[in-house]
């Protein structure tokens, strides 16, 4: 049982991962790069490629919930970037 639930999670997974690249090849809405600045005043920048292997480097438990808020602001034609910009200073603290 356990062995199918490992299964079942990596199929998962892989699902969570190829949404995000469908999603930042059709949406062009995505902006092409973003600027963080951590706790010490570093700035940090990211361009679209690395915000998905950001997002694709995460636990699959933290890509399963960033994928539904993805899901959710595009359902409701928001501003992804907000979300993205948000996201992007979790990872610098």
């Amino acid at each position: 049982m356990q062995n199918l639930l490992l299964i079942y999670g990596d199929k998962m997974a892989q699902s969570d991962k190829q949404y995000f690249k469908d999603f930042f090849e059709e949406n062009k809405s995505i902006q092409n790069g973003f600027i963080v600045k951590d706790k010490k005043g570093m700035t940090h920048i990211f361009d679209r490629e690395q915000v998905l292997v950001e997002i694709l480097n995460l636990p699959a438990s933290t890509m399963k919930k960033v994928r539904t808020k993805f899901v959710q602001i595009d359902f409701r034609h928001g501003n992804i970037n907000h979300f993205i910009n948000y996201l992007l200073k979790g990872l610098v603290k």
